[in-house]
């Protein structure tokens, strides 16, 4: 009848190969603390980003900085590497998002390449903060770590 009620017609190689997509061979690292080594071999700056239970607890608990629109949360334990994170309101559109997150990161985590153990920080931005200059924004986060005792 030329109809195959929905199944698919597969050979028996991709079906064994279906099968096996989702098996890591022996020499993939699935995990994150392997993805970051690798990072760091290849010289790249290494950070872990917030969980969304992290990015709470600093909400709720964290201590605060700021200066201009540029609002700093942060706990520091002794324990673990620097985790970090950006805040930008969901109303504004991905691409300004995208932009603010990486000029906020690629201010922030030279900072903290080596001395930031322990340290969660989230980084809260206006939306406008895209508008802003490079030089600007840096110096007005730069200044929000100093108040916060960060550098």
């Amino acid at each position: 009848n030329g109809r195959n009620n929905g199944k698919e017609n597969f050979s028996t190689a991709q079906q064994e190969e279906k099968q096996n997509a989702r098996i890591f061979k022996e020499n993939e690292d699935s995990g994150r603390e392997a993805c970051c080594q690798q990072q760091e071999k290849q010289g790249k700056e290494m950070y872990y980003s917030l969980s969304r239970e992290e990015f709470s607890e600093v909400f709720k608990n964290g201590k605060r900085a700021s200066c201009g629109r540029i609002t700093l949360m942060y706990t520091k334990d002794n324990a673990g590497p620097f985790k970090f994170g950006v805040a930008v309101r969901k109303k504004t559109a991905a691409c300004v998002r995208n932009k603010i997150k990486r000029r906020l990161r690629s201010i922030v985590l030279p900072v903290f390449k080596t001395a930031g153990q322990g340290l969660r920080l989230v980084v809260s931005a206006p939306p406008d903060s895209d508008e802003a200059d490079f030089a600007g924004l840096k110096e007005t986060v730069e200044k929000a770590l100093k108040s916060a005792g960060l550098t």
